[in-house]
């Protein structure tokens, strides 16, 4: 008799162990308000109705955590009665295998990239005392924006005029810059973007920074083979008087500065300057065009550009000729835009947008 109650004991004991040890299988078993399973669980195993008491639901989500190895995310299929390792739907999500660890969904999402539209007001100031707005020859000029880029912050513009006239840097109300706004002969003006030309921020050092490139889409109302205007990148300096880029001493550039709407692509390397005629990108009255100019961590520049924003994201590299100059390692690029307008005729040159970012 007393051997019969220690074997019941006991096999109560072991029965009671048993249960410990399964219920130590789920770590966590979170509960919502009616007393269902909700959020995410884990532990060392599959939930199972022999080691947690119940079938898993369909679409359950598990990690399951093993000693020595990485976290392993688990969701259960119900129609197969097993525990799927991966969740196909509409969009993949796919981790990328490089050190910025990219999230795809359906395209990627680039985290690294400041934008700027303009659609909405910017606050400008004068650069030396940031009092208002000088709008003499030669006033350089602070601007803050609101970003609607991913960083969701402020971008930072400075900016010089040639020839004394109101601000260059005006917002149309149709979500562009009118950026020769007076259209007046010999007005100008040169913006540098999210860097100071003068100062040590916001720079691409060649040689050690990721490569990047700067983006940007215009558009203009009435072409004139005067007048001249463009953009890329151009080593940290003084402003340019009354843009003439053989000044600069390197960079590299779309520009107009030839003919009537005549497309050129141009590198500086050390102060020696060299041209190629891109007639593929040759602009016409209130045609949009979009540009852009990379930067590799070598110095090479790349150039492209679209009719539109979309396309440019597939563009082909423009093939160059004679324009292949590059940037030194140490050296510091700032992206740039400028126009000058050598008639009296109003150009109307909309600034549609900015990017700066990574390239991938």
């Amino acid at each position: 008799m007393k051997r019969s109650i220690i074997l019941v004991a006991l096999g109560a004991l072991l029965c009671s162990v048993g249960i410990l040890v399964s219920q130590t299988v789920i770590e966590q078993r979170p509960l919502n308000n009616n007393g269902l399973t909700s959020g995410m669980s884990f532990g060392t195993e599959l939930p199972t109705l022999a080691n947690d008491g119940r079938n898993p639901f369909d679409g359950e989500p598990f990690i399951v955590r093993t000693d020595g190895s990485p976290p392993a995310l688990r969701v259960y299929n119900e129609s197969t009665t097993s525990w799927d390792t991966s969740i196909l739907g509409e969009g993949d999500i796919a981790l990328g295998d490089n050190e910025l660890d990219e999230i795809t969904a359906n395209g990627r999402i680039i985290q690294n990239v400041v934008r700027q539209e303009f659609n909405q007001s910017c606050i400008i100031m004068g650069t030396t005392a940031f009092v208002a707005e000088s709008v003499l020859d030669a006033a350089v000029n602070t601007v803050i924006c609101p970003s609607q880029g991913p960083d969701q912050g402020i971008n930072l513009f400075h900016f010089r005029i040639d020839g004394a006239q109101a601000s260059p840097f005006i917002m149309d109300g149709a979500g562009a810059l009118d950026i020769d706004n007076d259209g007046t002969a010999n007005e100008g003006v040169e913006i540098v973007v999210n860097a100071d030309p003068l100062g040590t921020g916001g720079v691409l050092d060649v040689g050690t920074s990721p490569a990047k490139y700067f983006q940007w889409g215009w558009t203009i109302a009435s072409i004139d083979g005067a007048d001249s205007y463009g953009g890329g990148w151009r080593i940290r300096g003084a402003y340019v008087d009354n843009m003439v880029l053989a000044t600069i001493d390197t960079g590299a550039e779309f520009n107009y500065t030839t003919a009537a709407g005549a497309c050129n692509i141009t590198t500086q390397d050390d102060g020696v300057d060299a041209t190629d005629l891109i007639t593929a990108c040759d602009l016409s009255d209130a045609e949009q065009m979009h540009y852009r100019v990379e930067v590799s961590t070598a110095g090479v520049f790349t150039f492209y550009w679209a009719a539109t924003e979309a396309a440019l994201e597939t563009a082909t590299a423009v093939t160059k000729t004679l324009a292949v100059g590059a940037a030194a390692a140490g050296d510091q690029m700032v992206p740039f835009i400028w126009m000058l307008q050598d008639t009296a005729a109003d150009t109307e040159i909309k600034l549609l947008y900015v990017e700066i970012g990574e390239v991938q």
